[in-house]
């Protein structure tokens, strides 16, 4: 009960409670857009769950949606221990029969602990799952199994036309009496789809002592990791099931390697410096621009270079230094320059010397 005095868990169920009865669970029959059947919600049609009570079958469940099939998630009941009521479709017997399962729907999702099963703890047959998807069936934690005491175990199908992927999930036929077999699991018999994905899941059809049930996976490509197991065992070696694989198999494991933890170098792939070259007996060529700081805007223009006038009649003094004519100094007049700063050129000998250059020279005349 939850704080409004509500039952937080729903619940659609056909069920026999007297022990002694003969009596058969209602069938559920459910049509809808979509469904979902979330937090330990549960749609059940049973007999007396106790060993050896309620002879009587189980009923029959029958789902069609159009959209979404959605059975997820978990109810918590409060208390230290956590315990959990997981959503769930069953179909379940005690001495009677367990009752059939058909799902037909657009996409189907089992998740979260979610479940469907059909089972019976006695001397009659177990009921089937079939699970019929027009697009994908996607099972993650999930789980499908029908389980029988002491006869024939439940059959289990799925079948889907674009995708059946299986992550963390189980199907499972079981029988735990040496007098019955395990049911078949079929994947894509009736409707063959693109691809079936099998990730860290288990396909299982188990038998105490009696014959276990084939497994039949058929599809366009089969993607199958390491850890999934397909077994189809019994006690008795003799009665082991068969495993049937119809679909080009990709086993991803022998193709996908680990990364190396080592991080990259990147001192390995920089050249060193050119002082570090020189000794290296490799030529270099240097593009390199003006050196020098760009003036501070707020800081002193740069006094002008100093030019000398190289022709003989200035004598290669200073523009503007005094001359003497007559024993006096008279200022000579200054004129423009006829000098520039130019990138330096090297000789035919220097092109791909050795060494670095700054690729500028002193200035030059005419």
């Amino acid at each position: 009960m939850n704080s409004n005095g509500l039952n937080s868990q729903s619940l659609i169920s056909t069920r026999v409670v007297n022990s002694d009865s003969e009596s058969d669970a209602g069938d559920i029959s459910i049509r809808a857009g979509s469904l979902e059947l979330i937090d330990g919600g549960l749609i059940s049609a049973r007999t007396k769950t106790a060993p050896g009570s309620g002879f009587g079958n189980a009923g029959d469940i029958v789902i069609a949606v159009d959209s979404l099939l959605r059975v997820s998630g978990e109810h918590v009941l409060p208390g230290p221990d956590g315990v959990g009521f997981s959503s769930e479709i069953s179909a379940r017997g005690a001495g009677g029969a367990g009752g059939q399962i058909d799902i037909t729907a657009s996409t189907v999702e089992i998740s979260d602990t979610g479940r469907i099963s059909a089972s019976n703890f006695g001397e009659s047959n177990s009921g089937s799952v079939s699970v019929d998807a027009v697009d994908t069936i996607s099972m993650v934690n999930g789980t499908i199994f029908t389980e029988s005491g002491r006869r024939e175990g439940g059959n289990i199908t799925l079948d889907a036309g674009n995708l059946i992927s299986l992550v963390d999930s189980a199907l499972e036929t079981e029988v735990s009496s040496s007098q019955g077999g395990a049911g078949e699991i079929n994947l894509g018999q009736i409707t063959e789809p693109r691809q079936i994905v099998l990730n860290s899941s288990s396909l299982i059809s188990n038998a105490a002592a009696g014959e276990a049930g084939d497994i039949t996976i058929s599809a366009g490509y089969l993607i199958k990791s390491a850890d999934t197991v397909i077994d189809a065992a019994s006690d008795n070696a003799s009665l082991n099931g068969t495993i049937r694989i119809d679909a080009l198999e990709q086993d991803l494991s022998g193709r996908l390697v680990p990364l190396e933890l080592a991080y990259l170098d990147v001192s390995s792939l920089l050249l060193p410096p050119c002082a570090a070259r020189v000794d290296a007996d490799r030529s270099s060529l240097i593009v390199g621009r003006r050196p020098g700081v760009a003036n501070d805007p707020g800081g002193m223009l740069p006094s002008p270079i100093l030019a000398l006038d190289t022709s003989p009649a200035n004598g290669g003094r200073p523009l503007g230094s005094p001359v003497r004519s007559g024993g006096r100094n008279h200022p000579s007049e200054f004129a423009q320059a006829s000098l520039w700063l130019a990138p330096r050129i090297p000789g035919a000998g220097e092109i791909g010397g050795v060494g670095c250059g700054d690729g500028w020279s002193r200035a030059v005349g005419p």
